[in-house]
């Protein structure tokens, strides 16, 4: 007989939550390397533009030339990466 492999479980080492929800959700939805790699590369792209938005509307960066302009394009990119990620997510749906 061969040994099956099974997920660990809560009372199991290794069986911490994280653990265990990540197990089961790369069984239920497995996810491509590729597609894994660009979200976690446009999670970044949020977080740099979360800064610079910030930033922006502390006034530290609002007098400068071209701020307003810049602003508007870190906004379209944003729903640019909204766009994308519901690309990327949509082959979920039934």
């Amino acid at each position: 007989m061969s040994k099956q492999h099974s997920r660990p479980r809560f009372n199991e080492p290794g069986g911490d939550s994280a653990t265990v929800i990540r197990s089961a959700c790369s069984a239920r939805f497995p996810m491509q390397n590729p597609v894994k790699e660009r979200i976690a590369k446009l999670r970044e792209e949020i977080a740099q533009i979360s800064e610079a938005n910030r930033l922006y509307l502390h006034g530290r960066k609002r007098n400068m030339p071209g701020a307003v302009g810049d602003h508007e394009r870190r906004l379209q990119r944003l729903q640019e990466i909204l766009d994308e990620l519901m690309a990327l997510t949509d082959w979920k749906k039934p």
